[in-house]
């Protein structure tokens, strides 16, 4: 079984379920370095995620790990386990590719590194601009500790973002970590509207403000760490998590599913589509199996109920930024 498509705002159908490679072999650039990454995770998770069923591969220059992936989809195509125009290739533009004369830099790093001619989506992987000194620095960091600007506003780096699409290189383009105004800023000033606002949603943060702004204006939603789990680098064991709630447990068990099959179906149904990550071959399967079953309005419901807020990537580093995206966070606390 395939995930059902959705119908972007180009006309464009992507898959509803995509399979996330966050930390998949690729060392955590934020925080800490990642434990226990084994680059040969790479080839057998893609192998699984195809396997189980996903179309969808969502990457970033970010990650660390792309040319690793590439060859892992590369050699699935090689197999015949799908064909290049069955899958939904997604990459984002790193913050140091901002500068409008960078942004074709960016694009074409993740088309070599993931041997593609086109990707099918590329995200600007969040409204900030970061000012690097060399290309290869990902952070740059002053003395205090704090992201140096570039100076540009993400306007600028869209049109550019917008002419990807004239020369070829992607098909659908569109934004992460925008909030509800700076979508509106996009959506008033572009030719090209985002067909994509990728964003952290679960029962604990269900952004429903946002979800509504984007889907009345034509733009899906996609969630990410839907479990909530990801971006801490100190997990504090007393905050949320998607995976150890007794109402979403409760729930599973009814339906006979995993915690994970009941979050991810909760988010589908309400008309978003959805990154999921793991590693574990069993695990990517089991994620996938969200589509022979509803939850019911009532269930739905008691699901919103679990929001209190909680945002696990608020990417620290950059708070003092000028076009940081989650000022409500930081008036809120």
């Amino acid at each position: 079984m395939q995930a059902p498509k959705i119908t972007l705002n180009n006309g464009q159908q992507m898959p509803a379920v995509g399979f996330g490679t966050y930390k998949v072999g690729g060392k955590a650039v934020f925080g800490k370095a990642a434990q226990g990454v084994k680059p040969e995770d790479v080839p057998v998770a893609i192998r699984a995620a195809i396997e189980s069923g996903y179309r969808h591969i969502d990457c970033a220059l970010l990650y660390n790990n792309e040319p690793a992936v590439g060859k892992a989809i590369a050699q699935c195509l090689k197999d015949g386990l799908v064909r290049r125009e069955e899958l939904w290739i997604t990459s984002k533009l790193w913050n140091t590719f901002h500068r409008p004369d960078l942004v074709k830099a960016g694009v074409e790093k993740s088309l070599k590194d993931l041997q593609l001619d086109y990707l099918d989506l590329y995200l600007m992987h969040t409204p900030m601009d970061y000012q690097a000194k060399e290309q290869s620095e990902l952070m740059p960091m002053d003395k205090d500790g704090h992201v140096v600007e570039a100076g540009v506003d993400f306007l600028d780096t869209w049109r550019a973002m917008e002419e990807l699409i004239t020369e070829g290189k992607v098909r659908s383009i569109g934004v992460s970590n925008f909030n509800k105004e700076q979508v509106e800023r996009l959506l008033k000033e572009a030719k090209v509207p985002p067909a994509v606002n990728q964003v952290e949603c679960h029962p604990f943060l269900t952004n429903e403000e946002l979800v509504e702004f984007c889907t009345s204006h034509g733009v899906n939603v996609t969630a990410y760490n839907i479990f909530s789990v990801a971006g801490r680098t100190d997990p504090d064991p007393t905050s949320p998590s998607s995976l150890h709630d007794q109402l979403i447990d409760r729930i599973a068990k009814k339906h006979n599913k995993t915690r994970a099959n009941v979050i991810i179906r909760w988010l589908l149904q309400r008309g978003l589509s959805v990154l999921v990550k793991s590693k574990r071959p069993e695990r990517i399967s089991s994620n996938f199996k969200v589509f022979d079953f509803d939850l019911t309005p009532a269930e739905m419901n008691e699901m919103r109920s679990l929001e209190c807020g909680f945002r696990a990537v608020v990417y620290t580093e950059a708070q003092e930024h000028s076009h940081y995206p989650f000022r409500e966070m930081l008036t809120s606390h």
